[in-house]
């Protein structure tokens, strides 16, 4: 059945965005498609499509996304100026770092996790030739930590790795991959206060950046791997809510009544960083939207000589080093 449902993971990705996009400005064409794998903070609606619309419930999440709105990639794609038929999203909520899914234990059966989302992307026989301008896209970990399948780092960053190594391998040739780190774990609504989240999250993002950094360094990496500090961003919004016009960074805007099985929703959904006790509203979504456009348009093209210089986040996602990466000609 694992092999079956990522095999079909290509076929239906093409149906995936399903929230029309008000217009923003652009960017300008630097990237000429993406290509997405990762959890609920990227899925647009896959996991809803695979459950036959049992979840997310929408509403009261969006169109079967796990938010109140558009997420993030969605508004990364609306930055860069990129149509739907550019962006294929393999991204599906719930997903671990390996094979395993959340869903799992909601439903039975085999869910994708990200070594399967990438499993079933790389085993396309009609991939495309990529070039830099083909943004790839690696966000999971949070779920082997938040529910329980792993308490090491270790682990869970070799999956991320794998995961990298095969998109930039000759046989997919990935030239581009941007990889966020994990906020605090140990601050999502529904994870707060509970010893060891914080402390795993902190771990998860030394040994990620250490790891990035190494393959960047890898004579045989001929890509660019740009770390993205989410880590450093919700940190600087719960020192500074107002930055974002936000009034309550603690609380979950929408909530169950367990009395009448019901849901509540906060009145302002716009003033909160968090939509669940696990989620973020659209509003922090367009706020990580902006740092990942920010970050993409620091990195310079290659030179004559293919040199590039990247800023990557090192330690706990709040010091930065300057790096030179070299990566090999056409």
């Amino acid at each position: 059945m694992k092999y079956l449902l990522t095999k079909s993971l290509i076929a239906t990705a093409g149906i995936t965005f399903f929230t029309l996009l008000s217009p923003l400005k652009t960017l300008g064409a630097t990237f000429d498609s993406f290509q997405v794998f990762g959890d609920s903070l990227s899925d647009p609606g896959n996991l809803y499509q695979l459950t036959g619309g049992l979840y997310p419930p929408s509403p009261p999440y969006a169109n079967g996304s796990f938010s109140n709105g558009s997420l993030w990639i969605e508004y990364l794609q609306q930055d860069f100026g990129l149509p739907n038929s550019a962006v294929l999203n393999l991204a599906y909520g719930g997903a671990t770092s390996g094979h395993k899914n959340v869903a799992e234990l909601l439903f039975g059966g085999n869910f994708p996790g990200l070594l399967d989302e990438i499993g079933a992307f790389a085993a396309n026989p009609f991939l495309s030739t990529f070039d830099a301008r083909d943004l790839f896209v690696v966000w999971a970990g949070a779920n082997d930590y938040l529910f329980g399948f792993t308490t090491d780092p270790d682990a869970v960053v070799g999956n991320i790795i794998a995961a990298v190594q095969t998109l930039i391998s000759p046989a997919v040739g990935a030239k581009t991959v941007i990889v966020p780190n994990l906020p605090d774990l140990g601050k999502l609504p529904s994870r707060a206060g509970i010893p060891g989240m914080t402390d795993l999250a902190l771990k998860h993002n030394q040994k990620l950046a250490t790891a990035l950094q190494a393959l960047q360094n890898a004579p045989s990496t001929a890509a660019t791997l740009i770390p993205l500090d989410i880590y450093s961003l919700f940190e600087n919004t719960y020192n500074d809510p107002s930055r974002y016009s936000l009034t309550n960074v603690t609380d979950a805007c929408l909530n169950t009544n367990t009395n009448t099985n019901t849901w509540q929703i906060c009145a302002k959904p716009s003033e909160y960083l968090f939509w669940d006790g696990f989620h973020p509203t659209t509003v922090t979504h367009r706020a990580i939207a902006g740092l990942a456009s920010t970050t993409l348009t620091s990195v310079p093209e290659p030179d004559a000589t293919g040199a590039i210089v990247i800023v990557a986040f090192v330690g706990l996602g709040v010091k930065v080093a300057q790096v030179t990466l070299t990566s090999s000609p056409p």
